[in-house]
């Protein structure tokens, strides 16, 4: 047995080009795999990262009687949910509040957190690794305000010291008793680094807002014997408050796992089935060049058997090269994997709330058995049925050829499909990015920085004020101003209104807002169309966009016209007149909504976090500056970026999707290459006498060559056709499921897939068809 291991040893060795192709198909199939189940290993298939079981735990939410736009609960509504008699705890979160965390003299850190009840913990049976989770003695009035840690930020902040119980921190200037630290497993809602307590007022006092009341995410645990069935019975007799009996608004439950993972469920899914197509592709490529090397070495076979050796010991040579080359794809697969990983992770816009994923041991160790049996089965089988052992003629052995072929089409017609998928992908973003903005000037020229101080109302407004007039005072500085939400930037702020024509009836709609200060025009770069700016502080008159000029008065000129932000009821000095019109400008709300831009002062609602918008040519040295001057109001500012990144940042989704999909399509057209490459080395192994005696009959090399490609191009023909099935597929899944519309046409990407896939296989049995062409007749027939 050593013997035969260190003579595959070095066969493999000598045979550099097999060995690598061969490891690396495998590394490539084992790290996709690898990757892919990592994350849907915690999505689909491996319990949730709590202590209660995951069968016993549901989510609540409200939804409208259609089904659709899920919503939290209000907190007004919370207290029904607890009444259930299926139920046994109720636990609610608000997670989200970036919060300033400041340890004794310690600089300040930002730091994402959740407002828990007291009897959240308990619902999800989690306990603390140190000290205790909040209780809801913890939610009494007079309470002293309490903290709970994640395992990371108690290692990191206070390097892991047991001693922490009983610290006080400050989070936004306000005391908190540190309770407990969680384990470095619980990382729910997910990226929360700390937990607070008393739900009812603690969102508020740390995340500075007045704007809206947050709505809850709600956690139940059925008790023993209960069913979902039983508790959605029990839940439909529930109306939310404020409702009237055919109000449209209800409750909906739905199993925690779904709440969690649903709408990511079905890409998942996909994601996990291309994988196993991808091991499909490989395991087919692997067996190709095994069999096609096997078959070379047909004579030192049939001499071993002459000599006396059993079909075991002719078997035995082969297991070990497969072994060997498992061995080597699969670490070559692992630390590509954890590359990969480390990658996505990195990049990713999406965080999973079971936190970053793993690579699964024993399903790896899955993908090496597949792998080997892939490899080490073509020659067993080869000798079970002689094929190997018979002396090789001048026509060639047929047997196997017709399900080789169906192979390769098969394998093509999935790149189709993958090829379909990376130029639909890389054409959608491509059309995203090329999107106009609606603002002028240079992008990199405009800061942006979330800010709230921590003080009262009328504090803040001095805060803010101060803030203002010291960012215009610095060198460099064009313009500076304050608004509701950073432009481009996912979150606009959609609000109701009321417009009419002059002398016409008021009409209910939904717009998106801005409640900005003076100066924000010329420091976002908001060019006015026409009629003017605000003159004063005070002007209460309002901006809309070209959307809005259409969709209220679309036979006539917005200017002029009133639209009002108070209820129905409210007196004509609600009324607000139309002074300008400005250009459609890309925001994250809802696409196509119409765009409002309305004075702070004089606004009904306040607001009490905003976004400085400042306009310098020379960002860099007023960002260092900027950054000053908000930490002298003692709230360092949440995030600062020029409107480049924020453009960058609002489009990341769409980047990553279309990175991993280009990526998937080029490794799919790779292992493609690799599979109608091992095929063609099969053919022409198992040709080779054929075309020795052509050539020796006076074929000339270049007819050889044609041949071979003229099979190509019926494989890839025929792969073709079935690949557009294929690639349709990819078409439509791209634009359900993540997305991509518009950008290239479907035909364009048809044809486009098309002819990169079959110069792709026409490039890989190009190289066999130059080596057969090369063919020496009187040394090959002389070695027959």
């Amino acid at each position: 047995m050593l013997l035969d291991l260190v003579c595959a040893w070095r066969f493999l060795a000598r045979e550099r080009a097999y060995s690598a192709g061969a490891i690396a198909i495998m590394a490539l199939a084992i790290s996709i795999n690898s990757v892919v189940f990592a994350f849907v290993g915690p999505a689909l298939i491996a319990p949730l990262p709590f202590a209660r079981q995951s069968s016993a735990l549901v989510a609540f939410s409200e939804t409208n009687r259609f089904g659709q736009d899920p919503e939290r609960v209000a907190p007004r509504d919370y207290a029904q949910l607890e009444s259930l008699r299926s139920i046994i705890d109720v636990g609610a979160y608000v997670n989200g509040p970036e919060v300033t965390f400041t340890v004794g003299r310690d600089a300040s850190l930002r730091v994402p957190g959740a407002v828990v009840s007291g009897t959240f913990f308990a619902t999800l049976g989690q306990h603390a690794t140190l000290g205790r989770v909040l209780a809801p003695s913890d939610d009494a009035e007079g309470a002293p305000d309490a903290v709970v840690l994640s395992n990371a930020l108690w290692r990191e902040r206070f390097a892991a010291n047991p001693g922490v119980l009983g610290t006080s921190i400050l989070l936004n200037n306000r005391p908190y008793v540190v309770v407990g630290v969680m384990p470095a497993t619980f990382q729910f809602p997910a990226g929360a680094e700390l937990w607070l307590g008393k739900i009812s007022d603690a969102y508020r006092a740390i995340s500075s807002t007045e704007v809206i009341v947050p709505s809850y995410g709600v956690v139940g645990r059925m008790r023993p014997g209960a069913t979902l069935m039983s508790v959605r019975h029990e839940i439909a007799a529930l109306r939310p408050k404020g409702t009237s009996g055919t109000g449209n608004l209800r409750f909906r439950a739905e199993p925690m796992r779904e709440y969690l993972f649903g709408s990511a469920r079905l890409v998942l899914e996909l994601a996990w089935a291309v994988a196993l197509c991808f091991l499909a592709i490989a395991c087919g490529s692997i067996a190709t060049l095994a069999a096609a090397r096997w078959n070379w070495r047909g004579g030192d076979l049939q001499m071993r058997a002459a000599l006396g050796a059993g079909r075991f010991a002719l078997v035995r040579p082969a297991f070990l090269e497969a072994l060997i080359l498992t061995i080597g794809g699969t670490g070559a697969g692992v630390f590509l994997a954890h590359s990969l990983l480390d990658w996505l992770w990195a990049t990713s816009p999406v965080r999973l709330p079971a936190g970053a994923p793993s690579i699964a041991p024993a399903y790896v160790a899955a993908l090496a058995l597949v792998g080997l049996s892939a490899m080490a089965l073509p020659p067993a089988a080869g000798l079970s049925g002689g094929l190997l052992g018979r002396p090789r003629a001048t026509r060639p052995d047929r047997s196997g050829v017709a399900a080789r072929n169906a192979i390769v089409i098969a394998q093509i017609a999935l790149a189709m499909g993958f090829a379909a998928a990376g130029i639909m992908a890389a054409g959608a973003l491509w059309r995203v990015l090329d999107l106009p903005t609606g603002l002028t000037g240079t992008p990199g020229h405009v800061l942006v920085a979330d800010f709230t101080p921590a003080a009262g109302a009328g504090a803040q407004a001095a805060a803010f004020a101060r803030v203002l007039r010291q960012a215009k005072a610095l060198p460099a500085v064009e313009e500076a101003a304050w608004s509701s939400q950073a432009p481009v930037r996912d979150g606009a702020l959609t609000l109701p209104l009321r417009y009419r024509q002059k002398g016409g009836a008021a009409v209910m709609a939904m717009a998106d807002c801005f409640i900005v200060s003076s100066g924000y025009p010329k420091a976002v770069g908001l060019p006015i169309i026409a009629g003017r700016g605000w003159q004063s502080p005070a002007d209460r008159g309002v901006l809309v966009d070209q959307v809005a000029a259409r969709t209220f008065w679309a036979f006539g000129s917005p200017l002029g016209q009133w639209i009002s932000f108070a209820p129905p009821g409210s007196g004509p000095k609600s009324w607000r007149k139309v002074i300008g019109l400005v250009p459609s400008v890309m925001t994250g709300g809802r696409g196509g909504l119409p765009q409002v831009y309305a004075l702070f002062d004089g606004f009904p609602v306040p607001f009490a976090s905003r976004v400085l918008v400042v306009r310098s040519s020379r960002p860099q040295l007023v960002s260092a500056e900027l950054r000053s001057v908000l930490r002298a109001t003692a709230a360092p500012p949440k995030r600062m970026a020029t409107l480049e990144d924020v453009l960058r940042a609002r489009f990341a989704r769409q980047r990553f999707a279309a990175a991993t999909l280009d990526l998937v399509a080029l490794v799919g057209l790779v292992l493609v290459a690799a599979g109608v490459y091992a095929l063609a080395t099969y053919n022409l192994r198992r040709r080779e006498p054929e075309f020795a005696v052509r050539l020796a009959l006076g074929a000339q090399p270049a007819r050889i060559r044609a041949l071979i490609l003229r099979h190509a191009g019926r494989w890839a023909a025929s792969g073709s056709a079935l690949g557009l099935l294929l690639a349709a597929g990819s078409l439509w899944a791209g634009s359900r499921f993540l997305g991509f519309q518009g950008g290239t046409s479907a035909l364009a990407v048809v044809a486009m897939a098309l002819a990169l896939v079959n110069a792709t296989v026409l490039f890989a049995c190009y190289l066999p068809a130059r080596r057969a062409g090369r063919i020496a007749p009187a040394t090959l027939l002389r070695s027959q």
